[in-house]
């Protein structure tokens, strides 16, 4: 164990040498100040490090004393150790940063963490700790989180986006932390408003809380780096777009309102590959040239054909673009009005399933004025939505000039999916997730509280509840899911 004594000397055992031998470092250390505490056990030799200085070494053994060990960060139990109250002895102050390794750091990564800084977080992962919590959990958040032995208190999800965990003192997960639930943060995902529960992913360099793009419509927007940033729009929304032969037996509108200076895909269609695999078939849908104009193809016509609007479109300006299908007929609008369209194009099918990009599409080359590889937008999108119908050109003008109306005169229109892209503001919908505790303190409670219920949000419109049930030493027995709509009588 290691303990500050009342003295402030720093007394260190780790693991029991089959005597009461300690490293000590005189200090005082209960001084009010941060410091940095190593203790090291390899080949025999037990270590103490305080602030990045070895104070003392022993050699020694390793001795068990039972079939299972518990161990503790801020309490101890102290019987027999020098300056001790003999029995439990909780720790009194701010830890923070605690890593456990499988090896033995060396003396001059001891003193590289301690001189760290800014760079403390990449010092440590350096040297594979075998955990490591950072302490920094509760961060924004209501009420303490706890942890339980080795239990994760923070998950990592693709988009790098971090959950932290609470568990009770008898290892029972009582508390969930998403990202976005508390207010202005990054959201886990990308909430559909169109009611259907078609929620998008995003990935890489994007932003969140830009202005909207729409006049007099105060919603938020996303702002996308061009390099990395992307949504993966859900595939369902498209309909059934065919996985081989031809046909003009589909219907689809896409709309989208942009702003950029610069080139740029907007929406693709790829055989199932996400950035940065390169797929074998692909569509670069959607996408603003380097010379502003638009290209337009929805989708795979069996050649590289489409419609284009001049522009230019990458004036800075915010600007509403639509595009529709409908047996055969493809038709491309900007900013309410008809710009071009082609007749006579059937969809052609080219994989098994597909993938749907927003602010990404990938090119061979072939694609006019468009490079190989992936092209990424850099810009803000905001308002996306996509219909299982043509719109007519009377819609695609009252969209325009909806301004404050506009969630009103796309929801008229009944879309697929509708991606305001605010979702950090007032109507950010999120993964949250909550928890009944039914123990001591709820009316008609268990004592030791078993039951514990877990409420998360699948998406916009719905929820799942299960139920935990726990003995009383806090180990799971039974889970149900969907769980009772209420207490179960459990003693």
């Amino acid at each position: 164990m290691i303990y500050v004594d009342s003295g402030g000397t720093l007394r260190e055992s780790l693991g029991w040498h089959n005597a009461y031998i300690q490293n000590t470092a005189a200090g005082p250390y209960n001084d009010g100040k941060p410091h940095q505490v190593v203790a090291t056990y390899g080949a025999g030799t037990d270590k103490l490090y305080v602030d990045g200085q070895l104070k003392g070494s022993q050699s020694v053994s390793e001795f068990g004393y039972s079939t299972g060990y518990s161990y503790y960060v801020g309490t101890g139990y102290t019987q027999n150790w020098p300056n001790t109250n003999g029995g439990w002895q909780p720790f009194g102050g701010v830890l923070g940063q605690v890593s456990i390794y499988g090896t033995t750091l060396s003396s001059s990564r001891v003193q590289a963490h301690f001189g760290a800084g800014s760079a403390y977080p990449s010092a440590v992962q350096a040297d594979g700790p075998a955990v490591w919590y950072r302490l920094d959990d509760n961060t924004g958040a209501a009420g303490p989180l706890g942890g339980f032995g080795l239990w994760p208190l923070r998950q990592t999800d693709p988009n790098g986006q971090i959950t932290t965990i609470g568990y009770d003192g008898l290892g029972r997960e009582v508390s969930r932390s998403l990202p976005g639930e508390t207010g202005g943060g990054a959201p886990s995902v990308l909430s559909d408003q169109s009611g259907h529960g078609a929620q998008a992913s995003w990935s890489g360099g994007v932003g969140f809380g830009t202005a909207g793009l729409i006049s007099g419509d105060a919603n938020q927007a996303m702002n996308f780096d061009g390099t990395s940033g992307f949504v993966q729009l859900p595939a369902s929304a498209f309909g059934a777009y065919p996985t081989s032969g031809s046909t003009t037996n589909y219907t689809l509108t896409f709309e989208a309102w942009f702003q950029t200076t610069t080139a740029g895909v907007i929406l693709g269609q790829t055989d199932g590959q996400q950035p940065s695999a390169a797929p074998g078939g692909y569509v670069p849908a959607l996408y603003v040239d380097s010379a502003g104009t638009l290209h337009e193809n929805l989708f795979w016509h069996g050649a590289v054909a489409g419609n284009m609007a001049a522009g230019p479109w990458n004036d800075g300006h915010s600007h509403q673009v639509v595009v529709t299908y409908s047996g055969g007929t493809e038709s491309l609008y900007v900013d309410g009005q008809l710009k071009s369209s082609a007749t006579s194009q059937s969809e052609t099918g080219y994989a098994s399933s597909y993938a749907y990009q927003l602010g990404a599409g990938y090119s061979g080359g072939q694609w006019p004025n468009l490079g190989a590889g992936w092209t990424f937008f850099h810009g803000t999108l905001d308002d996306v939505s996509v219909y299982g119908s043509a719109l007519p050109a009377a819609r695609v003008q009252a969209h325009f000039a909806a301004g404050a109306g506009y969630r009103s005169a796309v929801l008229a229109d009944s879309p697929s999916t509708y991606l305001r892209l605010d979702d950090t503001g007032a109507s950010q919908a999120t993964l949250s997730t909550s928890y009944t505790v039914w123990c001591t303190g709820v009316a008609g409670g268990e004592a030791p509280c078993v039951e514990v219920d877990k409420t998360q949000r699948l998406n916009s419109t719905t929820t799942a509840t299960s139920r935990a049930f726990y003995d009383g030493f806090g180990h799971l027995v039974e889970t149900r899911s969907p769980a009772p709509g209420s207490k179960d009588v459990v003693q």
